[in-house]
């Protein structure tokens, strides 16, 4: 199972919301244009699913088994951290520091 699934603020707030036991409605924290990009952005991700109805184009929005069993695993929603990028910047500034520290040593020991 996948664990580590980026989701938008507003996604978090529907899925939020559906889990509670909404039947569907829209959350009152978000606009029409909000809960429409939420709502397909949530559906591509596997977490809910709905009919799409002339009359109403999320009827029957309810969140998957999948969208369940992640509540379970990660109830705060959190968004999955890209670790990488994180040791990148580390060592970038431990190099900068470390060459600012080596120059500044260097210059000072040829001024003695």
């Amino acid at each position: 199972m996948k664990t580590g699934i980026y989701l938008e603020k507003d996604e978090k707030i529907l899925l939020r919301h559906l889990v509670r036991g909404s039947n569907g409605r829209k959350p009152a924290m978000l606009t029409s244009s909000q809960y429409y990009i939420a709502a397909y952005g949530l559906k591509t991700k596997g977490l809910v699913s709905f009919d799409e109805t002339e009359d109403d184009p999320f009827f029957g929005m309810r969140p998957t088994d999948f969208a369940l069993n992640y509540m379970d695993i990660n109830p705060a929603l959190r968004n999955p951290v890209n670790w990488k990028d994180w040791v990148v910047v580390i060592c970038a500034v431990i190099t900068a520091l470390s060459t600012f520290v080596a120059l500044f040593t260097a210059c000072k020991v040829l001024t003695n």
